[in-house]
C-alpha cells in the first residue's frame, strides 16, 4: 500500500484524532522527517516531507494550542523525577 494512501485512510477513519484525544495529557513529541524550501513541486520527495512555509504555519498553530517544552526542561524533569507542568 502506498504511503500516500495510508495517510488518506488514516485521516478518513479519524484514527489520528481519536489517538490525540486519548493521549491529550501525555507528552507529544513532534519530529519532521524532512523539510524542503523552494518550489512546491515535491518531485520524488516522500509524503512525510513538509514545505518550510507549511512547517512554520504548523509550529505557529501548535504554539497557540499546546504548551511547548524545551528539551532541557524535559531532560530535567526526567532526571529529577518531577512531572512537567500541564
Amino acid at each position: 500500500m502506498g504511503s500516500d494512501l495510508k495517510y488518506i485512510l488514516a485521516r478518513a477513519t479519524g484514527i489520528p484524532a481519536i489517538f490525540n484525544i486519548i493521549n491529550r495529557k501525555r507528552l507529544l513529541v513532534l519530529a519532521y522527517h524532512g523539510i524542503y524550501d523552494g518550489p512546491r513541486n515535491r518531485g520524488g520527495l516522500p509524503p512525510t516531507f513538509v514545505h518550510l512555509d507549511d512547517m512554520i504555519a504548523q509550529l505557529r498553530w501548535l504554539k497557540k494550542a499546546y504548551r511547548i517544552t524545551h528539551p532541557d526542561e524535559l531532560l530535567q524533569s526526567i532526571e529529577t523525577n518531577k512531572p512537567l507542568p500541564p
